[in-house]
């Protein structure tokens, strides 16, 4: 994968954890293909050693973490 094909790539993942902590696409709907993307975003990140952008290899994983840690700032 070209350095521009995984910039691309980490800005449609980072734009679908926004729409959806955000109400967006429901999680359901969009879930498959964010862990599909997040599997080569991290074996991509692996190869030079670099820690993956994300931590949530699901967006349910992400529903979790900004419910507990953002919920007052995501329903504005």
């Amino acid at each position: 994968m070209s350095i521009e094909q995984l910039k691309e790539l980490l800005q449609r993942q980072t734009n679908v954890i926004v729409t959806t902590g955000t109400g967006g696409p429901r999680i359901q709907d969009v879930d498959n293909d964010y862990q599909v993307n997040d599997r080569v975003l991290v074996a991509n990140f692996r190869r030079p050693q670099l820690d993956p952008p994300f931590h949530w290899r699901a967006l349910w994983e992400w529903h979790g973490y900004y419910s507990q840690n953002l919920g007052p700032f995501s329903r504005r």
